[in-house]
């Protein structure tokens, strides 16, 4: 099991340069993944966070499969 050690990101996502396993995003130049791994950041003044990478939101706290 990879400890991900050496990480490469972008404005598309993270990837691990050492097993190219996509962690955020669709990975390091979008070259990882066809859906997004999301990483929710909360709205400022809202009941909902957005994924910084594909822009889609959700209510706070929900953390359904997506």
């Amino acid at each position: 099991m990879c400890t991900h050690p050496m990480i490469q990101g972008d404005n598309y996502g993270t990837t691990c340069m050492v097993c190219g396993e996509v962690l955020e995003g669709y990975g390091f130049w979008a070259e990882g993944s066809n859906s997004c791994h999301h990483k929710w950041i909360p709205e400022p003044d809202s009941k909902y966070e957005v994924c910084m990478y594909c822009e889609m939101t959700r209510p706070k706290g929900d953390n359904g499969e997506s």
